[in-house]
């Protein structure tokens, strides 16, 4: 390999890296933004437990917790699609990377990217390799609809 294609694969190799760090910014962000709305949501539930009293409406504190089940969906699907797109800009960088080595005849990167990876799912049980298979974004959307429904029911039965 000529030293342009060898700087040519650092700067890729570069942007790979750049990529997979900003997904991991996406993951951070919208793994903490959905547990600071969940604790928001709960204490709004627990206060609608202790508060009986006329001046704070329990359909106020209702519409509260449903508002933060649907930001939290909102921003679930917003940080996912960020996150799906540093994803693809990433495997690009990968597949071009793995392009410039099978040019000089070597292994083909790629492949022993993937080989790497679906490696791990043999030696798992059949259980674990269905849980592996559930995407961590559907957890999340599914515990803000349970919010919604949580603030639902808090809506028509004490209302």
């Amino acid at each position: 390999m000529d030293q342009n294609n060898e700087k040519y694969m650092q700067l890729l190799l570069h942007y790979h890296d750049s990529q997979i760090d900003l997904l991991k910014h996406y993951e951070d962000q919208r793994t903490k933004i959905s547990q600071i709305l969940l604790t928001l949501a709960s204490a709004l539930i627990g206060l609608s437990k202790i508060i009986s009293s006329p001046n704070v409406p329990i359909t106020t504190i209702s519409l509260l917790v449903i508002a933060l089940g649907l930001a939290g969906i909102v921003f679930t699907f917003k940080y996912t699609s960020l996150a799906n797109k540093r994803t693809t800009l990433a495997r690009r960088f990968r597949k071009d990377i793995s392009d410039m080595w099978v040019g000089d005849g070597q292994s083909n990167f790629e492949t022993l990217y993937q080989g790497h990876s679906n490696n791990n799912n043999s030696t798992l049980s059949k259980w674990w390799q269905f849980v592996s298979t559930i995407k961590l974004r559907y957890c999340w959307i599914f515990l803000h609809l349970l919010i919604i429904i949580i603030g639902i029911s808090l809506l028509t039965t004490r209302s």
